[in-house]
């Protein structure tokens, strides 16, 4: 089963997904071979390592209510001396760490993130970066989002995020757990999700495969509601990485003599999601979006929820370019345009973000398909497309949601049509719009024969301005 989804990837990562999953699979071994105190020490060894694993020891703890042969106060007794052993593992672990370093959360704290330049550099006009006066404050003190009413933000948190975007992201991130891009399970873990399904629909099913998929149940909606938009382990992660420490959970569930069928499908979907990855595990290691520009991934949604993480966005050309004056000028108070926007180019089917005329748009690549993720600053009534033809002309579908359309240009001849799209999904209240693009021509640009031309594409936006 570990071989056929992205894990065997995180052998050469230095992070601790690797060693939580041996633990853990250790546990339940343990468990499942009489020595329930063994599996509650080595599960509160990965509880220590990563605290949202306690939902990893719900089968130990669960066990013993539920065998009536025992009785009932016998039943709770074992449960609490499994529960004992597991929290006294948990606070001697965090107890040596203090000792140690004079801090009780060895992950708590302050750090910043650096993109693009880093302390030590200068920029290109010469002025020297410093820890200081570059990068961006993260902390980890906060157990889930900050939410506006409840939290009080700070330049080193972050910004606080509205009740009704957060609960809109774990609808969401329901689904997208499962089967996005980036970092579903479908993709990266298929034999897990196959032993699941079999498990749900055909059977057989016994107690221990129950109280695995109530550990994997409870921890799925664990994660997507405390951490709405890192839910999958940052950007540079290849598929879940957290989902690693779930991963053993499934040789439970795996249904008795239906164990060729996921073995079957793992491999099936392997070579469809994960020979591009596994092949050049380095190389994507290093570049971790690549895999998801072009191939099947691409049929797979979005995860908009962690829109600036995703894997794709370690590349700073791909992220959140401005078109229009999108900051204004907090110093002589000038606010943003509310007209402008970002783009986040999700694949190859453009060359980004360029100018034409001295007006900025996107190039499509010739005959190719484009998904680009429009974020605008206030609510967007309606989006003006226009579409100038390339060498060869062009003609061009466009779709946002359920509004469409075509339009047909010949080489340099411009044509524009107006959109409404639907309601825009809330992130950091901003509004994001999945553009989906279609070249149907295609021909060597004059400048760079390299590289093929379908046609250029700008955008203007007529929105309705909330009260601030």
């Amino acid at each position: 089963m570990l071989l056929a989804t992205v894990t065997p990837l995180y052998l050469g990562w230095y992070t601790p997904e690797l060693f939580n999953l041996g633990l853990i699979a250790g546990g339940l071994w343990a468990w499942r071979a009489r020595r329930p105190l063994l599996g509650a020490f080595l599960i509160g060894l990965a509880v220590y390592s990563k605290p949202y694993n306690l939902w990893l020891a719900l089968p130990l703890g669960v066990e013993p209510l539920l065998a009536r042969e025992k009785g009932w106060a016998r039943g709770l007794l074992e449960s609490v001396r499994r529960g004992a052993v597991l929290a006294a593992t948990v606070v001697a672990f965090f107890g040596l760490n203090r000792a140690i370093t004079g801090e009780l959360n060895y992950q708590g704290g302050e750090r910043k993130t650096f993109y693009g330049h880093f302390p030590g550099e200068r920029t290109p006009e010469g002025r020297d970066i410093t820890f200081g006066n570059s990068g961006q404050w993260m902390t980890t003190d906060q157990l889930g989002p900050l939410v506006e009413g409840r939290d009080e933000a700070t330049r080193r948190t972050g910004p606080a995020r509205a009740a009704g975007e957060i609960r809109d992201s774990f609808f969401r991130n329901l689904g997208y757990f499962w089967v996005g891009r980036f970092g579903g399970v479908l993709a990266y873990f298929f034999p897990a999700l196959a032993a699941l399904l079999l498990f749900l629909v055909v059977g057989p099913r016994e107690r221990t495969g129950w109280l695995a998929v109530a550990a994997l149940g409870v921890s799925y909606l664990f994660y997507i509601k405390q951490i709405p938009d890192n839910w999958y382990g940052g950007g540079g992660a290849v598929g879940n990485r957290y989902f690693l420490n779930l991963l053993p959970l499934a040789f439970l569930f795996v249904p008795r003599g239906r164990e060729w069928l996921v073995a079957a499908s793992g491999l099936l979907a392997g070579i469809v999601f994960l020979v591009p990855i596994l092949r050049h595990p380095v190389q994507r290691s290093m570049s971790a979006g690549d895999h998801a520009l072009r191939g099947p991934l691409r049929v797979l949604p979005a995860e908009l929820t962690m829109l600036n993480d995703l894997a794709v966005f370690t590349d700073p050309a791909r992220k959140k370019r401005p078109y229009g004056d999108t900051e204004g000028d907090p110093h002589k108070g000038w606010p943003a345009d509310p007209k402008s926007y970002y783009l986040y180019f999700f694949d190859d089917g453009t060359h980004l973000r360029e100018e034409r005329e001295g007006q900025p748009g996107f190039w499509l690549r010739g005959a190719a398909r484009a998904e680009v993720v429009l974020r605008a600053l206030e609510p967007v009534r309606a989006m003006t497309i226009t579409v100038t033809g390339g060498p060869a002309g062009d003609r061009v579908g466009l779709f946002c949601g359920e509004a469409a359309a075509v339009i047909e240009v010949a080489a340099g001849e411009s044509r524009s049509v107006t959109l409404e799209p639907e309601k825009g999904f809330a992130y950091y209240d901003t509004f994001l719009y999945d553009l989906r693009l279609r070249s149907r021509r295609a021909a060597p640009d004059p400048a760079q024969p390299s590289r093929t031309l379908g046609s250029f594409v700008r955008i203007a936006l007529q929105v309705d301005r909330r009260p601030h």
